[in-house]
This record gives structure tokens, C-alpha cells and sequence, in this order.
């Protein structure tokens, strides 16, 4: 019975200073700034309105070979989440709703600056108010080894970004979001930029306005900029 005690309670022990040392060194990144804190206020001004957030991983990463990487909201309002997302390789994952997995290499690829993962905020209105938290866990066993949680105060109005409605890519994304530049638009011509997209993606862009009414519209091949007229 002593015996039983005794390894519940060092498996206790293991589980508490795995969780923690896991914890503590693992941080994430948003465009380039670290927050070993796991708290995260942004200003669209200072990172051009309307662009994704680009986050990485920074710390030591923990051995195991499968991760997982999601979001959650926390607030007193409940917006339209569909289009916050993370984005990674033609990958993507809604808020609340699924999960982006990642091997170990590609994870080692977040540390090491070589990719990043987009987190797509198009649709929040600037007076949502609580929280969108980035989890990162192992996938199995299911433990979570760090999160960032950004504030959503005073971020981006609607229209900041474009809806995309791939039609070759995987059956599960029916839609995601990309960058627009200049975004406002005041004058001259629009650029959207399909550079991260593989070039064997075909498809056709929007271009909507603050309310959501389409003002232009044009198919797509991936890997380009692709300049819309004023």
C-alpha cells in the first residue's frame, strides 16, 4: 500500500514539472516581438492595417513528434468568428472550431524563424472586447505547452482583409482570408498579395468594402501580386 502511495504520488510529480517546465519555455512570438509573458496587446498601427499577425514559436521545444495549435475566444461579446483563423502551409484552422497539426519538423520550423503561422482577424469589429488565446499542445498526451493571450481591444474594423473561396485546395477550407495593400483604400490600385499561396492554387479573390458588398472580383493563380484597377 506504501509502495502504491509512493509511485502515484513521483507520477504526480513527473506530471507537474513536465506541465511546468514545458510551460516556461515555450513562448510565442507576434510579427518578430517575443511575449514570454503570454500576454500580447496590438495595435494595428503599428503593423499596417488590415495585414495577419505572424506568429512564431520561441523558447525550447519539448520532445514529441505531433502538436497541436488552436484558438478560443473569452469575452462578454459573442462576434462572428469565421473569419479568425490561423493559417499555416495551406492549412487553416477557425476559431473554436478546428485545430492546425503539426509535426515536429514544421514546429522546429516555427523556432527557428523559417515559417511563421498567420492569425487572420477579419471580421472583429473594433469595439469587440475580451480575448483570442493561441493554445499550443502536445497531441498525445493532450498537454498544453504554452498560449498567447492577445487582447482584442481597439483592433481592425471590418473589411480589413479579403475573403478567399479556393477552389482547389482541401475539401475541409471552404474559405480563408489575405492581406489587401493599401488597406484603407483612398486611391490608386489595389494589391493583393497571393505570394504565399503554392502556385498551383487557382481560384478567384473579392474585393469587398467596410459593409461587406463586393466591388470587384477576378480569378487567381497562386504565387503572384496581383494588381486590381483603382
Amino acid at each position: 500500500m506504501v509502495g502504491a502511495k509512493r509511485v502515484l504520488f513521483m507520477g504526480l510529480l513527473t506530471c507537474l514539472s513536465l506541465f511546468g517546465w514545458a510551460q516556461g519555455s515555450v513562448y510565442f512570438s507576434v510579427n518578430g516581438v517575443v511575449y514570454p509573458g503570454g500576454q500580447c496587446e496590438v495595435n494595428p498601427s503599428e503593423y499596417g492595417f488590415g495585414e495577419p499577425l505572424r506568429i512564431g514559436i520561441a523558447g525550447t521545444v519539448p520532445a514529441g513528434r505531433d502538436w497541436k495549435l488552436y484558438l478560443t475566444y473569452s469575452g462578454p461579446d459573442s462576434p462572428s468568428l469565421r473569419g479568425v483563423l490561423l493559417e499555416y502551409n495551406g492549412r487553416s484552422a477557425v476559431c473554436g472550431e478546428g485545430k492546425l497539426l503539426l509535426s515536429r519538423t514544421e514546429l522546429l520550423q516555427l523556432a527557428d524563424n523559417r515559417r511563421v503561422v498567420f492569425l487572420h482577424l477579419a471580421g472583429l469589429a473594433m469595439a469587440t472586447r475580451g480575448s483570442i488565446r493561441v493554445h499550443l499542445h502536445t497531441k498525445n498526451p493532450n498537454v498544453e505547452v504554452g498560449h498567447l493571450t492577445i487582447n482584442l481591444s481597439g483592433l481592425r474594423a471590418p473589411g480589413g482583409e479579403l475573403a478567399w473561396r479556393p477552389s482547389q485546395l482541401l475539401s475541409c477550407v471552404r474559405s480563408m482570408v489575405i492581406p489587401i495593400y493599401p488597406n484603407p483604400v483612398k486611391s490608386g490600385s489595389v494589391y493583393i498579395n497571393l505570394q504565399g499561396i503554392p502556385a498551383s492554387k487557382r481560384g478567384e479573390v473579392s474585393v469587398v468594402d467596410i459593409l461587406g458588398t463586393p466591388v470587384y472580383s477576378t480569378p487567381f493563380v497562386g504565387g503572384t501580386l496581383v494588381q486590381c484597377p483603382a
